[in-house]
């Protein structure tokens, strides 16, 4: 393993389930806690950009996340992609009203909030460390420069499926070259043209091998859909035999009954997503306490109903389980560094196959 491949392995520790039920306005509560319950209860919603959740989901977030701290919120969810909501929040900031309280970027789009005046430092393991145990995990595996800005949340782990009623199983790519063979070719492969789905391959590949890829793979004449839970509901219905696409979305998809599997190519491209409480938002306190909460118990919900989940190796987490079966080594970038490259090598990515579309 190269010293930058073992640089951008995480270790994670596991933090035991919940089972410490508190009234967070106990005495011994930490008072910040019951301060954030009080001034939420007082402000009376939330507002979150979400990643399009579905609006039954959004109802169960709402009434887990109350049931917890005995309050009833609203909570609000506001559909944007995590690039167009930084974009909101920049313009916003500027004209000092920003209409929403927690965002869910990337560690590149991250980058673009940080000396903004929108990500303020906050001791969350002091706040929450009784109540939610698992804020430790959410609050210590983001990258040096993030932490106490952020929390960790979900991770998109690109990878390939294919649907098993159009490919056998011993038929099906089983690495990224194996895209480029002529059996694949027209309108065979479902690709995101954002290149969301290939540039992290760089960190095991390099920058100049997934160029040449990216063009590689557009000459093999691909269908074009954005948004990886669209390609997987696309393969599942059999527009195209393979795709790339988020491994949760590969489960979700699964649990429906549908036939779609896990092409697991050798490595695969990891962007964890953070989720970040606003500095100046309208619901100050709703949004540090429902960001604590949908770190740690929401995301388990989010499990249950969708796959959604972390990939840390060693870790609990059903996503991290299955992907460490499957023998997939996971890139993630971590370092400024190379947060940086991955964004300029994604806007790359995205002009190749824009241009050859």
């Amino acid at each position: 393993m190269s010293l930058l491949r073992s640089c951008l392995w995480v270790t994670a520790y596991f933090i035991g389930e919940l089972t410490l039920s508190i009234s967070v306005g106990a005495a011994e509560a930490p008072k910040q806690l019951r301060d954030l319950v009080d001034g939420a209860k007082k402000e009376g919603r939330v507002v979150y950009a979400t990643s399009g959740e579905a609006p039954e989901l959004i109802r169960k977030l709402g009434q887990s996340f109350n049931k917890k701290f005995g309050f009833n919120l609203e909570l609000q969810g506001v559909p944007l992609q995590a690039s167009a909501a930084t974009t909101r929040i920049l313009q916003e900031k500027a004209a000092n009203r920003l209409s929403f309280d927690i965002t869910h970027p990337s560690y590149p789009l991250v980058q673009r909030l940080l000396g903004k005046g929108v990500l303020a430092d906050y001791d969350w393991i002091g706040v929450f460390g009784e109540a939610l145990p698992r804020i430790r995990e959410a609050a210590t595996n983001v990258p040096a420069h993030l932490k106490n800005k952020v929390l960790d949340y979900q991770h998109l782990v690109y990878v390939g499926l294919y649907n098993s009623s159009m490919v056998a199983k011993n038929e099906a790519p089983k690495k990224w070259q194996d895209l480029l063979q002529p059996k694949w070719k027209g309108r065979k492969i479902i690709l995101d043209p954002r290149g969301t789905s290939l540039y992290l391959l760089f960190l095991e590949y390099g920058e100049k091998w997934v160029l040449d890829y990216a063009g590689k793979l557009v000459e093999q004449e691909p269908l074009f859909v954005s948004g990886s839970p669209n390609i997987a509901r696309a393969v599942a219905k059999g527009e195209a035999p393979i795709g790339i696409t988020s491994y949760s979305n590969i489960i979700e998809q699964k649990k429906l009954g549908l036939p779609v599997e896990l092409a697991p190519f050798e490595v695969a491209g990891v962007v964890p997503q953070v989720i970040a409480p606003l500095e100046g938002g309208p619901h100050p306190n709703a949004a540090k306490l429902f960001a604590a909460w949908f770190a740690t118990d929401g995301m388990l919900l989010l499990q249950e109903e969708d796959g959604t989940g972390r990939a840390w190796p060693g870790t609990d987490w059903l996503m991290a389980k299955q992907l460490e079966a499957s023998a997939v080594k996971l890139a993630f970038a971590s370092s400024p560094e190379q947060i940086e490259s991955a964004g300029s090598i994604v806007e790359k990515v995205a002009k190749i196959m824009q241009r050859r579309r």
